[in-house]
């Protein structure tokens, strides 16, 4: 399906499926993979998923593929360790059909967003500047408009905000005890993936600080309890997320 819109203040849009695949990024690769459980695995062998991310000069490319070897996703960042967007952001669905096109600027949205139904008829078409949205349609799976509805609702901790800083604070002060000596302050910054049923996967340390700190962070962004996942185009979906632990 191909869709126009002329917005009043003169832009046309077009949505038009992205391609089933993206050019390579041409950096050298480092990749990680996964089992279904989300746990790192030493190499390709039974690996269920894998994530490959390139430098591509002041960028880092990140793409995701599946067994036994389906592109997923693929997310241009310009801070990886920030998940800071800075360009094209795609998803597909696992049968190859286009499932979203997002553009991005230092972080925020800017310029055309597109999703489809898994049979490819256009679900929502929006346009972005500067992180604001200017123009959105829905539609529904017979290509008909629907009301429309925001596109993505954040994950959120049992509690909110507030619980989740008093629930970390609360157990640094723990591990700071836990050897036979008091942990010395320390920061440690922890990456990780919430998933479509709000688990928490993926952990690793972004900035850490000593072995026995980072150890103790990863192991209580580990213990979190379930979130409610983010949603986009009213679906749970994974998104990313990066805590500040702080030791005293």
């Amino acid at each position: 399906m191909r869709f126009s819109l002329v917005p009043a203040f003169g832009l046309a849009l077009l949505a038009s499926p992205l391609a089933a695949q993206s050019p390579a990024p041409t950096g050298t690769p480092d990749t990680t993979f996964y089992d279904a459980t989300a746990r790192p695995l030493p190499g390709r062998g039974g690996a269920a998923r894998w994530v490959v991310r390139r430098r591509e000069g002041p960028a880092t490319v990140e793409q995701t593929f599946e067994a036994p070897g389906r592109l997923v996703a693929l997310v241009t960042y310009a801070d990886a360790d920030r998940q800071l967007r800075d360009g094209p952001a795609l998803r597909w669905y696992s049968s190859g059909q286009p499932q979203a096109r997002e553009q991005y600027l230092r972080g925020v949205k800017d310029g055309q967003v597109t999703t489809f139904y898994p049979d490819g008829t256009l679900r929502r078409l929006e346009y972005h500047q500067q992180g604001r949205q200017v123009l959105g349609q829905c539609f529904a799976p017979d290509g008909s408009a629907a009301p429309f509805t925001a596109m993505d609702a954040p994950a959120r901790y049992p509690g909110g905000e507030a619980e989740l800083l008093a629930e970390l604070k609360r157990k640094a002060e723990l591990a700071s005890w836990r050897g036979k000596t008091k942990l010395a302050p320390g920061k440690v910054y922890v990456g990780f993936q919430i998933d479509p049923t709000g688990q928490v996967q993926e952990p690793r340390v972004v900035r850490g600080a000593t072995a026995t700190h980072d150890e103790h962070a990863l192991r209580l962004v580990r213990e979190l309890k379930t979130w409610q996942p983010a949603h986009g185009d009213g679906d749970p979906v994974a998104t990313h997320c990066t805590l500040e632990i702080v030791f005293p």
